[in-house]
């Protein structure tokens, strides 16, 4: 039975909740509908449960509010009641928080069906309806992933659930997908890419020319470095090639996949390489990664610095990027492989890194420059698949036995 009382006989000391937060809303609710879902109190007037609706009527000026005493109750309602006073304490978990909502919410939408509703529940909570929503979505999570239970708070369970549902998606995508995705390619890159299908790719590592006619520059010795054939590394060909690479990536990669892009740091250059990806539709991080290396040559080293880095552009497909494996620093700091057979060849530490930040196991890498192979030898040797496409003949059978010689790792095809 509902009663109406005057807000001046109800006694709410001692409550739990102190805070209220935002109740304009709430009045303005109760202005425009009236109080659908009453206040409780004992025999005494005490207020068990409804401080927020209490004060949302002391805001508007009102005289009286509708109330139900304890006792008069079913069974039901009074759990209900307790769930809701149990809510309102300070010293819950966050693990008692959730479970106490989510059962509260089954109670309420069992007993009132369609009158119940998502915004009366964030309002027996005194929260805003997001806040409600992600808390249930965490207790779901919790049924299917109980070691959830042991994270310190609510917000790294919440991060943790969100990479447990991504690895459990990535995984069955992978699993369902018919594509042969391992193989190694000789031939021009950008024809491969066209003919692979789309959203099957999980990271692209990308080492292109840098457009600074590397080679015509000469070796110790006063030979031409011939690593590209006929291949003439100026700016005009890299950008070109560097833009129908970032197109068919956008192609290629599964929404929120990542991709690592090597390019040359000059003021004069480094905003082309930002405007192809812009114009590719890929999103990246503006601030670069390094890979610190061993110093190059320097024909000045009096009059200029050695550069002993290579910067990497982060890159992903859509809005956002998915989760990297874990934490990392925006520099890598690795020597040269002492066993070099590539003039650009990247240290297999490095594409380790890289790896395992971005593509899980029997997940797909691939390389569209691959040189060496060392990049796809790596993939292979983490028990990712991998896809490995050179065009040059020579760099193609150097990547054919690098890859052959790689162990291949845990799931690996």
């Amino acid at each position: 039975m509902i009663h109406e009382i005057a807000l001046k006989e109800i006694i709410s000391e001692n409550r739990g909740r102190e805070d209220y937060g935002d109740l304009e809303q709430l009045a303005e609710s109760i202005k425009t509908f009236g109080l659908i879902h009453p206040i409780v109190i004992d025999e005494n007037k005490h207020l068990i449960v409804g401080g927020r609706r209490l004060a949302a009527h002391f805001l508007l000026g009102l005289p009286t509010i509708k109330c139900i005493y304890f006792n008069e109750l079913s069974d039901q309602m009074k759990k209900e009641v307790e769930l809701e006073e149990n809510i309102s304490r300070k010293d819950l978990t966050w693990q008692e928080e959730i479970r106490i909502k989510n059962e509260l919410v089954k109670l309420k939408s069992s007993r009132l069906g369609k009158d119940w509703d998502s915004s009366k529940t964030s309002d027996i909570f005194n929260e805003s309806s997001r806040t409600t929503r992600k808390d249930l979505e965490l207790m779901d999570g919790v049924k299917k992933f109980p070691e959830l239970l042991k994270e310190e708070n609510k917000t790294t369970a919440a991060t943790k659930l969100r990479r447990l549902k991504d690895d459990r998606l990535r995984a069955i995508t992978a699993q369902t997908s018919n594509f042969d995705s391992t193989g190694l390619y000789h031939g021009d890159c950008i024809e491969v890419m066209k003919s692979l299908p789309g959203s099957s790719v999980d990271l692209i590592l990308f080492d292109p020319p840098f457009g600074e006619s590397y080679d015509k520059k000469t070796t110790e010795d006063g030979t031409w470095h011939e690593c590209y054939g006929s291949y003439e590394d100026s700016l005009a060909n890299a950008i070109v090639l560097v833009s129908e690479v970032l197109k068919e990536s956008n192609r290629l990669l599964k929404d929120g996949a990542h991709m690592f892009m090597f390019f040359s740091l000059r003021l004069s250059t480094s905003s082309l390489f930002a405007t192809a990806i812009h114009n590719a539709g890929l999103s990246y991080q503006e601030q670069p990664l390094f890979w610190l290396k061993s110093g190059n040559q320097n024909y000045q080293p009096y009059h200029r610095f050695t550069i002993n880095y290579e910067p990497i552009i982060f890159i992903w497909k859509g809005s956002k990027p998915r989760d990297l494996a874990h934490e990392h620093p925006a520099a890598f700091s690795h020597l040269l492989d002492p066993d070099k057979k590539h003039p650009a060849q990247k240290p297999v530490a490095l594409y380790k890194d890289l790896i395992e930040l971005s593509a899980k196991l029997g997940e797909v890498v691939l390389d569209p420059t691959a040189g060496s192979g060392v990049s796809v030898a790596t993939a292979k040797s983490l028990g990712r698949r991998f896809i490995g496409i050179e065009k040059e003949e020579r760099w193609y059978q150097l990547m054919l036995e690098t890859v052959n010689q790689a162990k291949g790792g845990e799931n690996n095809d």
